[in-house]
């Protein structure tokens, strides 16, 4: 099992360290695809207000995860999520059981 971070919920390790360009393209991407109609014109955003609105719309549409991460751009990847797959890797290099926190 690997724990993420205290206070850090599926949608903060998702969209944390995800450049704002990328961020505010795949939320338009994720709106005109599902038809959110809840996303305001994001150009307009800082980027601490485009990170916390797309928690939002994430927790919101709970349903979105998959499909989020799946509309990222090519070689862009949530830092948790690969810290999470890292965490994975070297667990199994050691065969090590139980809890890794990040």
């Amino acid at each position: 099992m690997v724990r993420l971070p205290d206070g850090v919920a599926i949608e903060k390790a998702l969209t944390h360290g995800i450049p704002l360009a990328e961020l505010v393209d795949t939320l338009e991407l994720l709106a005109e695809t599902y038809d959110l109609q809840d996303l305001d014109d994001l150009s307009t955003l800082s980027e601490p207000q485009v990170a916390k609105l797309a928690i939002k719309v994430l927790k919101k549409n709970g349903g979105l995860h998959a499909q989020f991460v799946e509309l990222l751009p090519d070689g862009i990847a949530p830092q948790y999520l690969e810290q999470v797959v890292e965490a994975v890797i070297e667990s199994g290099k050691h065969e090590l059981t139980g809890v890794k926190q990040l």
